[in-house]
């Protein structure tokens, strides 16, 4: 059509139809600026059509009729004429509008599209930050737990020595000293020897559990439940006494893990007995899966909770430092008339 259309040869009545129906199939296509484009100059060659029709029919009639009634058809022709122009006018008008609110609309939403591309550009642009930022607070969490666990494993050298010096090196000095002084000939002879016994004993099971604090045996062994279980047994006393209880405990447990919730509990167990001045000890641990549950309970004095969580105590630092490795929850309860531990921790299995 188009090539029809530029042909030289073509004539007006010819290019009016072909100008028309090229901007209809324009508009189908929503090739907005093509439609109005060849719309408007179906209007032009419509308009000189129209024209060119006019002037000669006004033209034979001026010819065929000089009288007052002939007059009068040309004036309604005019009047036509004058209208026809007038409705091409408004449909020009109304086309303009129609392309220029179809640009305002591709002016819009290309504006909307640079608007949710910047956006989206920042939303990107902040996860990254709190992705550095919670990556960076994570490194430091690590090395405070890092940092805390040198300090117990340092806080646990000290005891240890201590332990060995005061206790056992001092049981073990007495006893070189009476040895030395000792002679079957003496009437004491018997008495001193039993001494000798009884400070031989005592320093063997000293140094037992001392032992069994760095490396519980049984636990590498003979599993958690039963670590734990020896533990309450090496712990319990005449003056204090201490009851486990264990539900649902496997075998799958990583190491890690064990050594973790053995420590726990071993911290417990000892704050009860440094601080809480009790007489009984309840130590409850159950497994539900991949949810391991701890609860330690005593009959003492209590503590004031918010003091301790203003300036807690080296050993509640490392307490709660295992916790977090284990993604555990720790609830504590405390009055006159005892404490209560609750802990909830997740293992890898």
């Amino acid at each position: 059509m188009i090539e029809t259309l530029n042909h030289k040869h073509i004539n007006i009545e010819d290019q009016v139809p072909y100008t028309k129906e090229l901007a209809l199939i324009y508009k189908q296509l929503n090739d907005y600026p093509k439609a109005l484009e060849y719309f408007e100059k179906y209007m032009v060659l419509n308009d000189s059509l129209n024209q060119i029709s006019y002037k000669n029919e006004i033209a034979d009639l001026e010819a065929e009729f000089k009288n007052k009634e002939n007059t009068i058809k040309i004036n309604q022709l005019k009047i036509q004429k004058n209208s026809a122009e007038l409705k091409a006018q408004n449909n020009r008008l109304k086309y303009s509008i129609f392309g220029i609110t179809t640009m305002v609309l591709l002016i819009l939403i290309l504006f909307i599209l640079l608007y949710q591309r910047k956006k989206n550009q920042l939303i990107k642009e902040k996860y990254l930050k709190n992705k550095q930022e919670i990556r960076i607070l994570k490194n430091q969490k690590e090395l405070e737990v890092i940092q805390a666990m040198m300090d117990g494993e340092e806080l646990e050298r000290k005891r240890i020595a201590r332990e060995l010096h005061d206790g056992i090196g001092s049981k073990l000095s007495a006893l070189k000293i009476k040895l030395s002084h000792l002679k079957p000939s003496d009437t004491s002879y018997n008495g001193n020897l039993e001494n000798i016994n009884q400070l031989l004993g005592t320093s063997i099971n000293e140094l037992q559990q001392i032992s069994y604090n760095l490396v519980p045996e049984s636990l590498l062994k003979l599993g958690l439940e039963n670590a734990v279980s020896d533990l309450c047994h090496l712990l319990h006393s005449e003056s204090v006494k201490i009851e486990f209880q264990s539900f649902g405990i496997t075998q799958d447990i990583p190491i890690p893990n064990q050594i973790n919730i053995y420590r726990i509990v071993q911290e417990l167990i000892n704050n009860a007995l440094k601080h809480a001045e009790c007489s009984e000890i309840l130590v409850s641990c159950s497994q539900n899966e991949n949810t391991f549950y701890i609860a330690v309970e005593d009959n003492g004095i209590g503590y004031d909770i918010e003091k301790v969580k203003v300036k807690p105590g080296q050993g509640l630092k490392n307490l709660k430092n295992r916790i977090e490795m284990l993604n555990g929850i720790f609830n504590i309860e405390s009055s006159s008339g005892g404490t209560f531990y609750n802990i909830e921790l997740t293992l890898d299995l």
